[in-house]
């Protein structure tokens, strides 16, 4: 059965969005499946989608996702799905670990969204040694980073497991983190920081919690100065890091 896209984005074509024609995301098992989500209903035209694993019931208390969807491919199941939203859109699923082949097919702006330093590290470099812009997208549980440094030091460190095959633990998991980061990130490409890349590569690096952005909020702090953005043509960003302070981007 044929769908009618006329209208789909008849309540925002006032809004003006900017964002890549092509986006590509390597690992969709939490923020990567979001950000392809949200991507495609925000009207990107080709998604490239990387992941070797299977989903898991523990997935679900944060994807919406189906019972039967359990023991399926991630990057086959989060292309399904795109797709029964945007038939339109052009979808490869890579149900394969990210290396130096598979490399290859990384088009567009990259969001990598992995849980292990090793593929976050050759994907990264991967993309500065291409001019490929990218932005290296993490959580755990309401604690939310979100960065594009040309190296991985001081990125992260994890005590129990120091060495390259470190690894994210399956909880804490939190429903709304990986929505915020996505719609940070994809706010940030429609406000087009981007702009003159790779000429100009503005330099991403923010860590919260959304307890305390929340905090910020209600106590009137994220608005105790001039927002440097009146329009995605601007230089600056601003949001508020863990300890409250400011952080220019």
């Amino acid at each position: 059965m044929s769908t009618d896209l006329t209208h789909l984005f008849t309540r925002q074509q006032r809004l003006d969005v900017v964002l890549p024609e092509t986006i590509s995301v390597v690992g969709v098992g939490g923020i990567g499946y979001w950000v392809a989500l949200n991507a495609a209903m925000l009207g990107v035209d080709k998604l490239v989608l990387y992941d070797p694993d299977t989903i898991e019931n523990h997935n679900r208390n944060r994807l919406p996702l189906a019972e039967e969807d359990v023991g399926k491919n991630k990057a086959l199941v989060a292309r399904e799905y795109v797709q029964r939203i945007r038939p339109d859109c052009t979808v490869f699923a890579l149900p394969m670990a990210i290396n130096e082949i598979s490399m290859a097919q990384l088009d567009g702006f990259v969001f990598i969204c992995t849980d292990t330093l090793s593929s976050q590290g050759s994907v990264r470099h991967y993309c500065v040694e291409n001019n490929i812009p990218f932005l290296r997208l993490g959580y755990d549980g309401r604690h939310l980073t979100m960065e594009n440094r040309e190296t991985m030091d001081g990125v992260f460190s994890v005590e129990d497991e120091p060495d390259d095959t470190a690894q994210y633990t399956i909880i804490p998991s939190y429903v709304l983190t990986p929505q915020l980061i996505s719609v940070i990130a994809l706010t940030l490409c429609d406000m087009n920081v981007w702009r003159g890349f790779p000429a100009r590569k503005p330099t991403i690096d923010i860590s919260g919690n959304i307890f305390h952005i929340g905090q910020a909020i209600l106590s009137g702090e994220i608005f105790s100065q001039e927002l440097r953005y009146p329009d995605r043509l601007s230089n600056g960003v601003q949001m508020l890091g863990p300890n409250g302070r400011r952080i220019r981007i």
